[in-house]
């Protein structure tokens, strides 16, 4: 059964920006477009993970589907529908009450105390684990962190984030993280149980803050606030997957979180882990494997197909 989702884009540019990031998407070499009723466009075209498709309405549904959740990712990544909210000339999957209220600031939470950051990585590569990493800072810890670095992983190379991720440890404490990583064979069995990508990417987040929280010493749980890099839409997609202790305590979702020392934090761990995965997955298959989707991830997967297909 082939996945699914839709996706609300509220404006024009919205709708012509998406088409633009997939007719530009190296991973899908041949687009086949294909006339539909009701469809401004439909897009049919080959990933490595799988077919996927893609259906503009012109009621601003965009309904997407994917023959793998790999591929799925993929096609959500290349959207920016996950992860990371849009920018405000591409409003792609925040309602509009959620827009107006970031506008005003409703989404913004009180960090004037103990922060737990949360950020996943490996949701949109070919090859790897998906990982999801939670991070506590103290407000005294703040400084030391920007001093040293500690930024969104984004902006760091892979070299930068390892020697971060074996720094946090000693510069925090050990309880004060939390990583989960998830063998693509797990993800793709969680992803049957689920059946939708944020639901699952949400029972992780839950799974791993439930840990963090069981080796917190502090008088009440209730004085936390987690802040997660923002991937659904609806904040109840997060909270109904919530353990007991993480319901004792303020959950924020934030567009571009990474700004947040503890969320950039926590993204450091999440690379780390997925590198560390990927490294483990390259010398078991003995072949070099690669981050993202493009052109050296695509020849490594030839590479590994030739390999097995000659046995």
């Amino acid at each position: 059964m082939p996945c699914q989702s839709k996706h609300k884009l509220e404006s024009a540019s919205a709708r012509q920006q998406g088409k633009m990031r997939l007719m530009a998407w190296p991973a899908v070499a041949n687009w086949h477009a294909r006339p539909e009723q009701y469809c401004d466009y439909r897009l049919d075209g080959q990933h490595p993970a799988g077919w996927v498709r893609a259906k503009q309405y012109a009621n601003g549904t965009l309904f997407l589907e994917a023959e793998t959740p790999l591929a799925m990712a993929a096609l959500e990544e290349i959207l920016q529908l996950r992860g990371h909210a849009p920018t405000s000339s591409s409003t792609l999957s925040m309602p509009t009450q959620a827009i107006r209220e970031a506008k005003h600031g409703a989404l913004t939470p009180n960090l004037s105390g103990i922060v737990i950051g949360q950020d996943e990585s490996g949701k949109g590569d070919y090859f790897g684990p998906l990982v999801v990493a939670s991070c506590r800072v103290r407000p005294e810890q703040i400084r030391m962190l920007q001093e040293k670095g500690v930024s969104d992983c984004k902006q760091l190379s892979d070299a930068k984030v390892r020697e971060l991720a074996n720094w946090l440890p000693t510069a925090l404490g050990k309880e004060a993280m939390a990583v989960t990583r998830l063998s693509p064979r797990l993800y793709n069995q969680l992803y049957a149980r689920f059946g939708n990508l944020n639901t699952l990417l949400a029972w992780v987040h839950g799974r791993t803050l439930e840990r963090l929280l069981g080796h917190q010493k502090v008088a009440s749980l209730s004085a936390l606030t987690c802040v997660i890099d923002q991937f659904a839409s609806n904040q109840s997609v997060i909270t109904r997957q919530l353990r007991p202790l993480g319901k004792q305590i303020a959950i924020h979702q934030q567009p571009r979180a990474e700004s947040i020392p503890a969320v950039a934090a926590a993204s450091i761990l999440a690379r780390a882990a997925f590198l560390e995965g990927l490294d483990a997955l390259s010398r078991q298959v003995g072949v070099a494997l690669h981050p993202g989707a493009g052109a050296p991830t695509m020849a490594s997967a030839k590479k590994l197909a030739q390999r097995f297909d000659a046995r």
